[in-house]
């Protein structure tokens, strides 16, 4: 009887060297297609939850302005420093505080910009040790050319809260057209506090999500030019940036889109 030798036995077939390697070529061409995809998916779930944070912002700016007949949040109102704080100042972010109630909205969660701790900066002592970092800025004062026609540094026709006289929000009267004119906005600000970070004016265009170095420093031929030439704004949520608008609704729009029309978007009477 004839019996099988162990080496008969043995199985025949295996990967050969090229299979092998022919097999992890495979991977790694699957892994450069999808890891990418991975990526964008990741920034778009970002995206969407900054926008969810200015959609509650927006609608806690519309129940301000319902509660203080009709009028915008002022750009720094004063008030005597509590739990430590530093400055008079109080923001758009402690005035929206009770209408938002989670100061985790203030922070968008694709901004990675590392900041400068400056706690002093806060009106609010026990807000400023909590490290919020704020992605997101109330409009100002902002510079145009057409401010700079009628001789102002910044455009008066501009923001919804003024700096020069007596600080005020601007009643939605003087808006011509509020589904038309920016509110609040991303931006990228290199300190953490409260002072500098919740405000967006004077030539702070040039952070706007989206916007290279250079681009846009043609529109300024007086002091702003300097800030656009500089730095690249903000890193944008696949080349957009969020806006919210006098109305409350939020829009997602590309910096050029904003600075069409010298600053449009920023104007109060169109």
């Amino acid at each position: 009887m004839h019996r099988r030798s162990f080496r008969d036995r043995a199985p025949r077939s295996g990967f050969t060297l090229i299979e092998l390697l022919v097999v992890i070529a495979i991977i790694a061409i699957l892994a450069s297609i999808l890891f990418p995809v991975f990526a964008q998916a990741r920034e778009k779930a970002r995206a969407i939850t900054c926008i969810s944070n200015m959609k509650q912002l927006g609608l806690g700016l519309t129940m301000y302005v319902s509660d203080y007949d009709e009028t915008m949040p002022v750009m720094n109102m004063l008030s005597t420093p509590i739990n430590g704080g530093g400055r008079r100042e109080v923001g758009y972010d402690q005035q929206l505080l009770p209408y938002v109630k989670n100061e985790q909205v203030y922070t968008c969660p694709s901004d990675f910009l590392a900041r400068a701790i400056d706690l002093p900066r806060c009106n609010d002592g026990a807000l400023a040790r909590k490290l919020v970092k704020r992605s997101y800025g109330y409009m100002g004062n902002v510079d145009t050319l057409q401010g700079y026609t009628r001789g102002q540094t910044p455009d008066l026709n501009t923001g919804m809260a003024t700096l020069v006289g007596a600080p005020r929000g601007h009643s939605l009267a003087e808006i011509t057209a509020t589904a038309d004119t920016i509110a609040m906005l991303e931006l990228r600000e290199g300190v953490l506090g409260c002072f500098d970070a919740h405000a967006f004016r004077n030539c702070d265009a040039w952070k706007l999500l989206g916007r290279k170095r250079g681009e846009g420093s043609a529109a300024f031929p007086g002091r702003c030019a300097a800030s656009f030439n500089a730095a690249d704004g903000g890193v944008p949520h696949q080349e957009r940036g969020n806006y919210i608008f006098a109305d409350g609704h939020v829009k997602s729009l590309r910096w050029t889109d904003v600075a069409r029309n010298d600053w449009a978007l920023f104007k109060l009477a169109k």
